[in-house]
């Protein structure tokens, strides 16, 4: 539900009540990397909203079982397997969600991978404490160097940047005229397009991936770029924002993926954190997220950190 202004009779405020405001009826979402992790919390959140979810995902058997899960027949979830590192994975998909939809209101490209590590680098908390598992002490510049130079390769960078930052773009291209569609046939709504960042892409430390850290710099900087090309270059009524998540339960923070569930947990592992909120991210938090994302027309252009304060102690 969108307004220009106030209705004349606001009996109860009823439009400003989450309920009306986060309404996600009759939207179509697609949720890329839907199947585990975060993309897992955005497609329950934009289910739980309304909106018909389709997951997309390479593992085709990962998927399907997480459309079982948790969908259900009166509201399922859609599995589409696809690989998006590709520009032509990207088209394909456009192609075959073409096949079941007209148009799509919400794009969330959330599928991404972690990179090498480099054991030379360190990550402090906000303490101003190396953390126990990484190195302490300094290295020598030569160390330092042989150690990066030991740990990375152009090719590792170009499988990583593939899928965390090629995808973002030529799949925001691939469905920017399913957005478009969706946006003209919803008088008061614009379409979004929501990607999935992270705060590695914003603080200065490496955090012992600086490929991964840099795709996502580079994530948050494409986002901008096409929110501003759309905007001002085409007709298209399309929001495109990021949300930077902390850290979550995921497979790449946690490595205990519920079989059943396709779910992960950081309970017992990451109860206490050195940062303002003293935890990491829950369900919920990136739930009310990606819901206000999808939902507030006011809005594009934007990285909505949400990070429990990481960004505010960390360097």
């Amino acid at each position: 539900m969108s307004f220009t202004s106030a209705p004349p009779n606001d009996t109860a405020a009823e439009y400003l009540s989450p309920n009306s405001m986060f309404d996600l009826s009759n939207k179509v979402a697609l949720v890329t990397g839907g199947g585990t992790g975060i993309g897992l919390m955005q497609a329950r959140g934009l289910r739980a909203a309304g909106a018909k979810v389709y997951i997309v995902g390479r593992r085709e058997d990962v998927v399907k079982q997480t459309a079982e899960v948790h969908g259900s027949d009166e509201r399922p979830i859609i599995a589409l397997t696809a690989d998006v590192s590709t520009k032509e994975g990207c088209l394909s998909l456009a192609e075959e969600f073409k096949k079941h939809e007209q148009k799509l209101d919400i794009l969330i490209s959330n599928a991404g991978q972690v990179g090498p590590l480099n054991e030379g680098s360190t990550t402090i908390d906000a303490s101003g404490k190396s953390h126990p598992e990484h190195r302490e002490e300094r290295l020598s510049a030569d160390e330092f160097a042989s150690k990066s130079l030991e740990d990375n390769s152009p090719d590792d960078w170009d499988r990583l940047f593939r899928i965390n930052v090629y995808a973002t773009y030529f799949l925001n291209l691939a469905f920017l005229p399913l957005l478009a569609k969706a946006s003209e046939a919803s008088k008061g709504w614009s379409a979004a397009s929501i990607t999935t960042g992270s705060i590695s892409g914003v603080v200065k430390q490496s955090q012992r991936h600086i490929s991964y850290n840099a795709s996502k710099a580079a994530v948050h900087h494409v986002t901008k770029m096409l929110a501003y090309e759309v905007a001002s270059t085409t007709t298209g009524k399309i929001r495109i924002n990021a949300v930077a998540p902390g850290t979550y339960a995921s497979q790449m923070t946690a490595s205990d993926k519920d079989d059943q569930t396709n779910m992960s947990s950081l309970r017992g592992k990451m109860d206490d954190m050195a940062l303002p909120a003293g935890r990491p991210g829950r369900e919920e938090d990136m739930v009310q997220t990606v819901q206000f994302l999808a939902s507030c027309q006011y809005l594009n252009g934007q990285v909505i950190c949400v990070d429990g304060g990481y960004t505010l102690t960390e360097p």
